[in-house]
């Protein structure tokens, strides 16, 4: 499964779900295409970390050069290895200015790492911007799984 969301300034925001070969399980990733700055928040080397309900996006640790986040592997590990809902936040530059978003998601646990995007915002440059699922003018309903 692969599918792109539009974002501002001709930005994407990208999910993929990766198969293995045992078709076991799946890893979910997620990145930014198309956009000068494009990170996604880390905990670790690679995995995106989980963010709770109204947390803070701008201000937290970015890591900068890595464009793709993995979300869950196959036996629980990363923060999205356990079923339920969770936010991913992001940041790009698309040109206007460094801007930032969140992408709530559900995801169903290892080890077959299922995942929907519920919806997804993002601020103009300079705007805060908090995980939640309330209407801004910028909300984008979408589903994909």
């Amino acid at each position: 499964m692969h599918r792109d969301f539009r974002l501002s300034q001709g930005a994407l925001l990208s999910f993929s779900q990766f198969a293995t070969s045992s078709h076991l399980y799946d890893i979910p990733y997620s990145n930014i295409k198309g956009a000068a700055v494009s990170n996604m928040r880390r905990g670790s080397n690679y995995f995106v970390s989980r963010l709770e309900l109204r947390d803070p996006i701008a201000g937290r640790r970015f890591a900068d050069g890595l464009t793709r986040g993995v979300l869950a592997t196959a036996y629980g590990g990363g923060y999205f290895g356990e079923a339920g809902l969770g936010y991913i936040s992001f940041k790009f530059d698309g040109g206007a200015g460094v801007q930032y978003g969140w992408v709530r998601v559900k995801v169903s646990g290892a080890p077959r790492n299922r995942f929907i995007v519920l919806d997804y915002a993002w601020a103009d440059p300079g705007e805060e911007i908090v995980a939640a699922p309330k209407k801004i003018r910028r909300e984008q309903q979408a589903r994909a799984g």
